[in-house]
């Protein structure tokens, strides 16, 4: 089973699809298996992290733009923003393998599937894969 989540977002940011996912996983009927969620846009990544303080999200984007700063000496033939994106999520990573577990994901009691979109204000498509 493959499924197609796709938003759209305002600005760099952590967004939630934990609730997304948890429905791709229980309509797929799959008892004990793998979800495989993937972005396919090189400036954004998928985390595993708290949902209880955006704070916490918050200071995620701002330690990724201190690690990563936008430079004009980047190679990369684009926007130096969309080039210290590509860094970071390269860096981060822009899948996850989620264990499903008696057709539930298994997740810590306070994680969440979160996009973190580098860049902002643009459509996202991701990928989810019930195996």
């Amino acid at each position: 089973m493959l499924k197609v989540i796709t938003l759209v977002t305002d600005q760099p940011g952590l967004y939630e699809i934990s609730s997304e996912v948890a429905e791709m996983v229980a309509q797929s009927e799959i008892a004990d298996g793998f979800c495989v969620v993937y972005t396919p846009d090189c400036d954004t990544a998928m985390l595993i992290t708290s949902f209880w303080d955006p704070r916490g999200h918050v200071d995620i984007i701002d330690e990724s733009r201190r690690m990563f700063p936008a430079r004009t000496d980047y190679r990369f033939d684009e926007d130096f923003t969309v080039a210290a994106a590509h860094t970071k999520a390269a860096i981060t990573g822009v899948s996850l393998d989620l264990p499903i577990v008696g057709n539930k994901v298994l997740l810590g009691h306070s994680e969440g599937v979160f996009l973190a979109d580098y860049v902002g204000g643009k459509q996202r498509n991701i990928i989810v894969k019930c195996l």
